[in-house]
């Protein structure tokens, strides 16, 4: 009783993380494409055509982010382009003041 209580509490944190992830790539990221499953503790975000994944991942992170780049976790070179966020150590609000700082480095 105890394991269930705190796998619902645990589900229902890292949906609400999620769900704030997303709202805020939506608004802050109009071009960007969240893809894959409601599940897990990352998002996949597609990026438009020639934006360069991996050049990006490097000024994010020296942003103090910590994306990956998703074309390094392919298999296939060039095949798909974006950034693996992760949400599940963030609470909403720092997660909405991520994507705003990824916004910011993507349009400088």
């Amino acid at each position: 009783a105890v394991y269930d209580r705190h796998l619902r509490r645990v589900r229902r944190a890292l949906r609400e993380r999620r769900d704030a992830l997303v709202v805020a790539v939506r608004a802050g990221l109009p071009d960007a494409r969240i893809t894959g499953i409601a599940a897990g503790l990352h998002v996949a975000v597609e990026l438009p055509a020639g934006v360069d994944d991996r050049a990006l991942a490097g000024r994010a992170e020296a942003a103090g982010l910590g994306p990956v780049a998703l074309s390094a976790l392919c298999l296939r070179p060039g095949r798909r382009r974006g950034l693996v966020l992760g949400f599940a150590a963030h609470s909403p609000h720092e997660l909405a003041q991520a994507v705003r700082t990824l916004a910011h480095v993507i349009s400088a």
